[in-house]
């Protein structure tokens, strides 16, 4: 998936013969931009550069010009006979590229005319969003659990059709599957032609689709499937699903099983989405992707990340802030002292309601928080702060170096209310874990969630022997005193001077977090997104390109570097591709994922290959 406003890349050429055409001036780039009327039937609209190709013919000029908006620019081949260009998709949604001859596709106010007989070149389509979707991934997951992702389709209201895919990255990124084309690549190719010849031999996870699920007017039908899938079966599904021919597959000697599973479901554009896991996965990190879709063709959201899934051993982080040990056990039902989690200070007091001010004040002696400032009268009840001696096994650790932890018990209709918290910690605390004071940050467990939250924390003061921070909260349970950061990001590249044609790896393993550990590495070169510590990609022109490296840690904070590779015009300039023409080689842009990304999980690679290959019954 493409940005709006960023340049995208396109080569026309490098595949195919295209020498009768580079002395040729009259070359035109056609550029339609899907906007559908509303009541246009989508089975006979084209969503693809190829059916726009095949719809290219003056009896259905109309229908094109109802659903499309054109516009055409004049461009040249080079000395080759091929074209490189740049596009700018300003708007979200699906665009479609048709390289033509003959001068006889004119535009006029954004529709087309077709004034006589044309050869198309070549054909290309790209999907952009203007923003990502936003995702909310689970803290801390382990093999067989069920893992709640809370998504969001930022920029639409109203029903959206979620998929979650979450596969286990390393795997997948070493395996290979390659294209077999045993005819010429024409209008005439069929799915008889065409051999996937793939080293995932099997999916292991559970795939959940729910009925209705729906993208750009093709609905999916409902699916639930637990165990091991053949790889064989998900391309029949999915070939079925977009009213395609069934592709032959083929498994390679080395082939492996994979652990992925899948969740869609049709409901707002705000959803939680429950993926579920076997006990039997792999420990290792696994990437998630989100894909959203809405009633028309221009929304539609992407996003991606990782999360580990790995055994807890149970191991203690920092102690809580104010005490020693020999506390009072839990006694409101919860499950610390089962657990095993050390209980320090404990104290129950009641809140001093101040009418004048409109807040209530719940004040401690003995533990780590002395106050509790709500921001309301209405608390009534006891109010319990409990010093940790770290966090419990269902929250997991939170992000960066743990300092304090605590819980606070408020009355059942308090849970939710806002209010100012105020904490100690001890300087002993801090020089014994070894942080800066200025990097404190007070955090809270999400519940609902299942994430820790950074909350927005000031420093009050520092006393003789502790430093007092503040924290405004928007509900209560657990929380935490910990010390972030920023990362360093380091970029560097297995050479800064390579040929045309040749591949570079970009590695991030030089980078760094002082206090908690990086959870993401995202890499932008060349109009592509790629993801994970250590990536390649091959550049096929010449000239300087900048891999910009942003960093993610545990606590959500980001740090950036860059590094620059020369590509010079003297090598051998292969193509390595496997089309006709391209946008640098990363399957259409769809997602910053390898290969075929998607395809490991049924529905999201269902949802957007009906966007790219859907044909018409």
């Amino acid at each position: 998936m493409f940005q709006t406003d960023e340049e995208v890349t396109l080569r026309f050429g490098e595949h195919v013969d295209t020498g009768e055409f580079e002395d040729r001036s009259d070359v035109t780039l056609l550029t339609g931009y899907l906007e559908e009327d509303a009541d246009a039937d989508l089975s006979d609209v084209p969503t693809t550069g190829q059916e726009l190709m095949d719809e290219l013919t003056s009896e259905n000029v109309d229908n094109l010009n109802e659903n499309i908006s054109f516009e055409n620019r004049s461009v040249e081949f080079d000395s080759d006979g091929n074209l490189t260009t740049t596009v700018d998709p300003d708007r979200p949604g699906l665009y479609m590229y048709v390289l033509a001859t003959g001068n006889n596709l004119d535009v006029n106010n954004n529709d087309i005319e077709i004034n006589g007989e044309t050869t198309i070149v070549g054909v290309e389509q790209l999907a952009a969003q203007e923003t990502p979707s936003e995702v909310t991934a689970p803290n801390s997951p382990e093999p067989g659990d069920d893992l709640d992702f809370t998504v969001s389709a930022t920029d639409w209201s109203g029903d959206t059709s979620h998929a979650v895919v979450l596969y286990e990255e390393d795997s997948f990124t070493k395996s290979t599957m390659t294209v077999n084309i045993s005819e010429q690549v024409d209008s005439d190719l069929s799915t008889e032609d065409i051999t996937i010849k793939h080293g995932i031999a099997e999916v292991n996870g559970v795939q959940n689709l729910q009925d209705d699920v729906t993208v750009f007017g093709q609905t999916l039908d409902s699916r639930t499937g637990t165990g091991v899938v053949q790889f064989a079966d998900i391309a029949s599904f999915l070939a079925n699903e977009a009213d395609i021919d069934e592709p032959r597959t083929e498994i390679t000697e080395d082939a492996i099983s994979l652990d992925a599973s899948t969740t869609a479901v049709q409901t707002d554009e705000d959803a939680t989405l429950t993926v579920e896991t076997h006990g039997n996965w792999s420990e290792d990190d696994y990437r998630w992707i989100h894909v959203a879709s809405g009633s028309s063709s221009d929304q539609l959201q992407v996003n991606t990340g990782t999360v580990t899934i790995k055994e807890r051993d149970g191991g203690g982080g920092g102690g809580g802030g104010g005490g020693g040990g020999g506390g009072s056990p839990p006694t409101d039902g919860d499950d610390d002292k089962d657990d095993n989690v050390p209980v320090g200070e404990e104290e129950t007091t009641s809140p001093v309601v101040d009418e004048e001010k409109g807040k209530s004040t719940a004040s401690f002696q003995k533990t780590a928080v002395e106050q509790i400032i709500f921001d309301s009268t209405d608390v009534t009840g006891d109010v319990t702060s409990r010093d940790l001696g770290r966090e419990p096994g269902k929250t997991g650790p939170s992000p960066g170096t743990s300092v304090a932890v605590v819980e606070i018990i408020v009355p059942e209709n308090a849970k939710n209310t806002s209010a100012t918290i105020r904490t100690a910690v001890s300087t002993d605390r801090i020089d014994e874990t070894g942080v800066d004071a200025e990097d404190l940050r007070i955090n809270r467990y999400n519940e609902d969630k299942g994430v820790w939250q950074g909350l927005d924390t000031t420093f009050v003061e520092e006393r003789d022997d502790e430093v007092v921070l503040d924290a405004q909260t928007p509900g209560f349970s657990y929380f935490s005193v910990s010390a972030v950061s920023e990362p360093t990001a380091t970029a560097s590249a297995s050479a800064t001077t390579i040929n045309a044609g040749e591949e570079v790896e970009l590695s991030a393993a030089g980078s760094e977090d002082r206090y908690g550990e990086i959870v993401s590495y995202k890499w932008e070169i060349n109009g592509q997104t790629l993801s994970g510590e250590t990536v390649t990609t091959t550049l096929e022109e010449g000239g300087e390109y900048t891999a910009e490296l942003t960093v993610t840690n545990d606590a959500g904070k980001t740090g950036s570097d860059s590094v620059t590779i020369t590509v010079q015009e003297e090598g051998d300039g292969s193509d390595g591709g496997d089309g006709d023409d391209g946008d640098d080689g990363d399957g259409g842009g769809l997602l910053p994922v390898p290969g075929f990304g998607v395809s490991i999980a049924v529905t999201a690679l269902a949802m957007v290959l009906l966007v790219l290959r859907r044909r018409t019954p």
